[in-house]
């Protein structure tokens, strides 16, 4: 049954790149890169209320990036653009996740993040996971959701952290 449910937590989430690459490059130690401790929605319209009272992914979500980042990447409650060395401004452009379970469709979420130093932008991207037929709630699923994305960025911080 373990062996079944690992099987099906790996089937859940398929990727959609848009502008980013499929190289895993390892993550040197160089500045460090903050991020938003809570990943910010863009705005009220993302989601919906449930999502965004009940379920912690966009907390998780940054909380792994740093985890997997190996120390290039430190999480701030402090507002980016009071940091003086590079920042990912990460912001959730779309997510959707209604009801829990198989029967209740797909669930996803998409995000927008800009890798900035001194106010310039150095690079940017757009990614999406999708959770396909999970038998987990809608937090769950976002859950795993957030962990895929998670990987997907520090693999793009990777290819982009030398970016001036």
């Amino acid at each position: 049954m373990q062996k079944q449910k690992t099987m099906i937590q790996r089937m859940t989430c398929q990727v959609i790149w848009l502008g980013a690459t499929v190289a895993t490059p390892a993550l040197a130690q160089t500045d460090v890169i903050t991020i938003p401790s809570i990943i910010p929605y863009a705005s009220e319209q993302v989601g919906n209320e449930a999502i965004r009272s009940e379920c912690d992914w966009n907390q998780q979500l940054s909380r792994d990036i740093v985890n997997l980042s190996n120390g290039v990447v430190a999480a701030t409650n402090k507002n980016l653009g009071e940091i003086e060395g590079r920042t990912l401004a990460i912001t959730v452009t779309d997510v959707h996740a209604v009801g829990g379970g198989i029967w209740s469709g797909p669930k996803w979420g998409k995000l927008h993040g800009e890798l900035s130093h001194k106010g310039k932008v150095l690079a940017s991207f757009d990614m999406e996971r999708r959770g396909i037929n999970t038998p987990y709630s809608v937090c769950a699923t976002l859950s795993n959701i957030a962990r895929a994305l998670s990987k997907d960025i520090v693999k793009w911080i990777g290819e982009n952290q030398k970016s001036e």
